[in-house]
């Protein structure tokens, strides 16, 4: 499945040498998350209010090619899914800096 997870610019490096690593969850359950096409807006602005980032903090949106086995759906309507395991860089198929 494809989907697009958003974070801030300065965890790319670590992102693109190590994946998107449970370990580094800031949430209570440690989990990567990410969502469809159509959640991409919602998502990132959830993101922005989650951490406290503005609108000058530079947000990333990588996009996954994630096995359908390795993902959870948050609800059945959502389009928002989540994985308890580590998402290896082999994974990331490209990165949208976000910028105008």
């Amino acid at each position: 499945m494809i989907l697009y997870h958003f974070t801030h610019l300065r965890n790319l490096p670590s992102i693109l040498s190590e994946g998107l690593c449970v370990r580094y969850s800031t949430g209570e359950t440690r989990r990567v998350w990410g969502c469809e096409t159509q959640r991409r807006e919602w998502a990132e602005q959830h993101v922005r209010s989650r951490h406290g980032w503005t609108d000058d903090d530079e947000v990333i949106c990588i996009r996954l090619a994630v096995p359908d086995n390795w993902i959870h759906a948050h609800g059945p309507t959502a389009r928002v899914w989540w994985s308890d395991r580590d998402i290896p860089p082999a994974h990331i198929m490209d990165v949208d800096f976000r910028r105008d």
